[in-house]
């Protein structure tokens, strides 16, 4: 199926000037070879004192268009794509608010639980090694922090750190059910170039210990963080084109207490359109992002020596707010977002066989889309379970649906209706070992700064 091509509205980055002053002053093989890279000791920090409320938020900054890309003879031939039909969510009048607790306002389908979790946002969730989860999230401002919350307490909220902290965050756990976070710190309240690593915490014992995985530059943006059977601690991030920076990605492994930091070879991209991490069936680390001068969907793998970069999808401006997961038999499996319109857009799905071919599928339609600053983030999750079968979690301002890949097509349930406050537009999944599904997102109270209530949401 062809689809036309569409002139996107959506917002791509921000001036180098307004960004200064809004972001930063306003199975897995342990004998992996290690790629050449940046190696610095990691000191350990103590988190802050207890936090505040008087500092002013950050000034939203005025923000420039992405420019529709134009034909190329160039251009790499566009992936398989099947019609599958494209199912509707099922009509909200299947949803009530059954076990949505105060101070949470959205409306829930029938058959899902939902707990409150904590004032906060940008959650990612993880499942530790008996398949209980746990929250990392926010609060994003001069005086904010990154809490954490597991569901084998009681929810009970412990602080990693506090300070000037950018998200989307990442969370995992080790196999002795040990959870760490990874976060982008500004390291000042000022913007200064050679300051900005991303952060790194986890939990000894009761207390958390936070590090930086200091390199240079002003990067760590848009954080996510993978966990192998080796146990060793991989992250990813971005060093931002708007500040003038020109790796883009960057893949970072701690060993013997020391990062080591690769960019992996993408060239200069902006931050705010994710990066997402996940270990392949040997234990490689695999990304994807969004190549925004061409408005492609990229796979980047790790070989154990070198970096490859494969182009997923091309057609339209595509590939933002990705989320990467493998199959057990080491297949990847991708959801993300293409621009539509100002406020729409479209969640897609794409597979790769054993022969390398990449299919790309529609699941949804997203209609109430706020991008910028505040807006939209990781507003798709991808999860898939013991059969071989893709399950993805979408979001805009109104609707969170679940969307299953059954014979057919896509069934696409409506899971939660905001009411009263919007939602987020980002949203955390992960599926237990026996099918049982594991959701985390935020409804926003305030967007100056961003603010909002953290939910878990669950089948009961």
């Amino acid at each position: 199926m062809m689809r036309q091509r569409r002139v996107p509205a959506m917002l791509l980055g921000l001036s180098v000037l307004a960004l200064l002053l809004v972001a930063c002053g306003g199975g897995e093989s342990s004998s992996a070879p290690q790629p050449p890279a940046v190696t610095s000791e990691a000191p350990a920090s103590e988190p802050a004192e207890a936090v505040t409320e008087s500092e002013p938020p950050p000034v939203e900054a005025e923000q420039t268009p992405v420019e529709p890309k134009p034909p190329s003879d160039d251009e790499p031939e566009p992936p398989v794509e099947d019609d599958p039909e494209v199912v509707e969510p099922e009509s909200s009048e299947t949803l009530g608010d059954a076990g949505v607790p105060d101070p949470l306002s959205f409306t829930l389908a029938t058959g899902w639980q939902a707990t409150f979790v904590d004032e906060g946002i940008k959650p990612d969730i993880a499942l530790d090694a008996s398949g209980s989860p746990g929250v990392a999230y926010m609060r994003e401002a001069l005086d904010g922090w990154i809490r954490f919350a597991s569901a084998t307490d009681g929810w009970q909220v412990e602080t990693v750190a506090e300070g000037y902290f950018y998200g989307p965050i990442g969370l995992a756990f080790d196999l002795e059910a040990g959870p760490h976070v990874v976060w982008h710190d500004h390291q000042d309240s000022s913007f200064d170039l050679g300051k900005g690593d991303l952060a790194y915490g986890v939990r000894e014992g009761s207390a958390w210990a936070v590090e930086a995985a200091a390199d240079a530059g002003h990067d760590g943006w848009d954080s996510t963080i993978a966990i192998g059977s080796d146990g060793v601690v991989r992250a990813a991030g971005v060093e931002p084109v708007q500040f003038g920076l020109e790796n883009g990605v960057e893949y970072y492994e701690r060993r013997d207490g020391a990062w080591i930091v690769q960019p992996i070879g993408s060239g200069p991209i902006p931050y705010e359109f994710n990066v997402s991490l996940a270990l392949d069936g040997d234990g490689f680390p695999a990304l994807t992002y969004f190549e925004a001068s061409d408005g492609d969907l990229v796979f980047a793998s790790f070989d154990g020596s070198a970096w490859s970069m494969e182009i997923v999808a091309s057609e339209g401006t595509v590939g933002m707010f990705s989320s990467l997961a493998f199959d057990a038999q080491g297949q990847p499996h991708i959801s993300f977002f293409e621009t539509a319109e100002a406020t729409a857009g479209i969640i897609h799905y794409a597979s790769r066989d054993a022969g390398g071919v990449w299919t790309v599928e529609e699941i949804a339609q997203l209609v109430d889309v706020e991008l910028g600053m505040t807006g939209t983030r990781r507003n798709s999750a991808i999860a898939v379970d013991a059969t071989g079968v893709p399950h993805v979690v979408l979001s805009d301002r109104s609707v969170l649906s679940y969307a299953v890949r059954g014979v057919d097509g896509w069934e696409v349930e409506e899971l939660v209706r905001a009411d009263g406050a919007p939602l987020g537009q980002l949203v955390s999944f992960q599926l237990g070992a026996d099918g049982t599904p594991h959701l985390s997102f935020f409804e926003v109270t305030s967007s100056g700064p961003l603010e909002g209530l953290v939910a878990y949401v669950t089948r009961g």
